[in-house]
């Protein structure tokens, strides 16, 4: 086996796999996530206008006190 060939070829995927413009900030695959994120989180219908739900549900350690209903946990702050 040539190892010089199984070298350059190890250096090229490592080089090829890690391009920047994948996975920095901002790069197609944090872009991807966030939106699987948003499609998730977007899922739960809550039936709160938005100041019931800044009560009730923006510190989730009153969650359980306050009685924050479980579709409006995960909801993003508005």
């Amino acid at each position: 086996m040539c190892w010089r060939r199984v070298f350059a070829f190890t250096v090229v995927l490592a080089v090829g796999t890690g391009c920047p413009e994948t996975w920095r900030e901002g790069g197609t695959i944090d872009r991807a996530m966030a939106k699987d994120i948003e499609e998730e989180l977007h899922r739960h219908n809550c039936y709160l206008g938005e100041d019931e739900w800044r009560k009730q549900c923006s510190n989730p350690a009153d969650w359980v006190e306050l009685r924050c209903p479980h579709e409006c946990q995960f909801r993003i702050v508005p």
